[in-house]
């Protein structure tokens, strides 16, 4: 996601931090905590999971980006002081849902990825997706200091729908798991006695389902119910610093 508004020129998106390759968005000058992220309309990657929640979104899972600048309405949660991101991704309901596609990509930097997804309809009302990605960055570019952090992640989400007259339902199980690696390295001949590493290993899972039931749909009258829930697990070591969290929503 993060490097879809990298020509976008009302969004800025920076590395808070170089060494561990954390980006943040910024929204009228100020980023990080008074922007919030959104996934279809439902509050996510949030405290532990912000300074990474930008490469947890892969582009080709992607339907749509919102963008709203400004202080937002308190509807979706308390942290758009700068302006909300929302995020739609591909919908196995949606008539023009691929059957499968798939997306393959490497680049001289020997950085790796690969991304499918498939939709099933299983009849008129039902329709499930699977998309799946992985992604390996393994050069560090380094000068004795890794300049890009050696990442490597697996990401999958299964999600289903259910579209009837009067009820609506979605529903979507993600499980994400990343290894990331920086700090000193050995540079050509030498080798450090004490080197200063950097490792974050990361498992998230997340959930959600909605629920609506439609009393009259010319008036727009509807009763809706959204539960969402995750657990982040990031177990980090920097230098001697052990840093882990577990993080429940």
């Amino acid at each position: 996601l993060g490097e879809s508004f990298v020509t976008n020129p009302s969004v800025d998106v920076t590395y808070s931090d170089a060494a561990t390759g954390a980006k943040q968005i910024k929204l009228l000058g100020l980023s990080g905590t008074y922007v919030q992220m959104m996934t279809e309309n439902i509050p996510n990657y949030r405290g532990s999971a912000a300074p990474y929640g930008l490469g947890y979104v892969p582009g080709p899972w992607m339907q749509s980006i919102q963008v709203s600048k400004g202080s937002s309405s308190v509807k979706n949660g308390y942290e758009a002081i700068t302006g909300q991101i929302n995020v739609e991704f591909k919908k196995p309901q949606l008539p023009e849902a691929d059957w499968f596609s798939a997306n393959l990509f490497a680049s001289s930097t020997n950085r790796y990825e690969a991304n499918t997804d498939a939709t099933v309809k299983l009849s008129k009302r039902w329709s499930t997706s699977l998309l799946a990605h992985y992604e390996n960055e393994t050069k560090a570019h380094d000068d004795g200091f890794a300049d890009i952090p050696r990442v490597e992640q697996y990401n999958l989400w299964n999600r289903w729908a259910y579209m009837g007259d009067r009820y609506v339902f979605q529903a979507g199980i993600k499980v994400l798991t990343e290894d990331r690696n920086s700090g000193q390295v050995s540079h050509g001949k030498t080798s450090l006695a004490d080197p200063y590493k950097i490792s974050i290993g990361t498992d998230r899972y997340e959930a959600f389902t909605k629920n609506a039931y439609i009393f009259n749909k010319e008036k727009n009258t509807n009763l809706a119910l959204i539960l969402s829930g995750s657990l982040h697990k990031q177990d980090a070591l920097y230098g001697r610093k052990i840093y882990d969290v577990d993080q429940h929503n």
